[in-house]
């Protein structure tokens, strides 16, 4: 479920700031959704919270686009849905 999605989104954010050098300093955050996307009918519920995701994190942390890309942002968002084993394609992505 979302559980699943917005921890595997905080892990993959992190593996990537790591990876592109971005420090990230140490502070707490409690990450929460709510949605009303039907689960597992063809409505991209799924990259709708790891994009909410992502971007809450980029806002907290206070990244901008010289961090993450906004071209790349879906490529990321498919990563982290592609580790959890979730069949998606590139254009759920894109269009949020």
């Amino acid at each position: 479920g979302g559980l699943r999605l917005a921890q595997a989104a905080c892990k993959r954010f992190y593996e990537f700031c790591m990876e592109k050098g971005v420090a990230l300093p140490k502070r707490n955050f409690t990450l929460s959704y709510d949605t009303n996307v039907p689960r597992q009918v063809g409505l991209a519920g799924s990259s709708a919270i790891v994009t909410a995701a992502m971007r809450a994190l980029m806002a907290f942390y206070n990244l901008d686009e010289s961090h993450i890309a906004e071209p790349f942002l879906p490529s990321l968002v498919l990563s982290v849905e592609a580790e959890l084993g979730i069949v998606a394609g590139l254009q759920d992505r894109v269009v949020q």
